[in-house]
C-alpha cells in the first residue's frame, strides 16, 4: 500500500474544499428559492384575499342597486297612479 504524496494529499484536501464550496453555494440558493416560493405563496394568498373582498363589493353593490331600483319604482307606480 502506498502512502499519499503530499502533492496528492493537498489536491484531495483542495477538492473537499471545493465540494464543501459548492454544497454551501447549493443551500443558499435553496434558501434564496424557499423564500422566494413563500413570496409567491403570500402574493397569492393577498391577491386571493382581494379578490374575494372585490367580489363581496360588488355583490353588496348589486343588492343595493336592486333596493334602489326598486324604491324607485315604486315611487314612480306611486306617482302615476296617484289622482
Amino acid at each position: 500500500e502506498r502512502t499519499l504524496t503530499q502533492a496528492e494529499a493537498v489536491e484531495l484536501r483542495l477538492k473537499q474544499i471545493r465540494l464543501d464550496l459548492e454544497e454551501a453555494e447549493l443551500e443558499v440558493r435553496l434558501k434564496s428559492l424557499n423564500a422566494e416560493l413563500l413570496a409567491k405563496r403570500i402574493e397569492k394568498l393577498v391577491l386571493h384575499r382581494a379578490t374575494e373582498r372585490r367580489e363581496a363589493e360588488l355583490a353588496h353593490g348589486r343588492v343595493e342597486m336592486g333596493q334602489l331600483r326598486g324604491a324607485d319604482s315604486e315611487l314612480l307606480g306611486t306617482e302615476f297612479n296617484a289622482p
